[in-house]
């Protein structure tokens, strides 16, 4: 299932007011529903992640990446991210930014969200429609502006987890275009009960 129209515009408004470092930009998705703002913040130093599974992806990604504004897509090596493994997505950028295929999805990220995404596209996600655009959103504007973004964000009540943190980090292709995206999303903690979705 395809973002919509009107989902497709949201998503690239949003995405080229955070790539500027707009966080209000997300006022409209997160508006009434009783939920705080992300926090974003861009090109994230290792003391900035309290994460350990974070700290270790994005000093990975610094490593392959050098003097470069991206790491290399084609360098990334799964068995170079034990330390992180379960909390990693691999992400390809589809559709110019619109929409993204979840080529490997952490099981650690699956055993929290309570389904495993592997093989599907954002799109896919049925859920809750307006945090696909927050997702969307911030994979879009990571890619654009070609950086390491780090988010932390309250998740709908049906999740396990009351936070999530999260580090969008773009991956290059030949050509220095952005084609894939390195995930780490930790949760931060575990709720007592679920609610009913939002």
């Amino acid at each position: 299932m395809a973002l919509t129209v009107d989902e497709q515009r949201a998503t690239i408004a949003i995405a080229d007011r955070l790539a500027i470092g707009d966080a209000g930009a997300l006022a409209p998705v997160f508006d009434g529903r009783e939920i705080p703002l992300p926090t974003i913040n861009w090109a994230p130093a290792p003391s900035d992640l309290a994460a350990r599974q974070l700290t270790f992806l994005l000093e990975y990604w610094n490593g392959l990446r050098g003097d470069g504004a991206m790491a290399p897509a084609k360098a990334i090596q799964p068995i170079d991210m034990r330390p992180a493994l379960g909390y990693v997505c691999l992400i390809d950028v589809l559709d110019g930014g619109l929409d993204f295929y979840y080529r490997v999805y952490g099981s650690d990220i699956a055993h929290c969200v309570g389904l495993d995404l592997t093989g599907t596209r954002l799109s896919d996600y049925t859920r809750s429609r307006w945090m696909l655009i927050y997702h969307a959103a911030a994979y879009r504007a990571s890619a654009q502006r070609q950086d390491a973004l780090h988010t932390s964000y309250v998740p709908t009540a049906d999740i396990s987890t009351p936070r999530w943190d999260r580090l969008i980090l773009p991956l290059a292709d030949d050509n220095g275009k952005a084609v894939r995206l390195l995930v780490g999303k930790v949760p931060r903690g575990r709720r007592v009960a679920r609610r009913d979705p939002v």
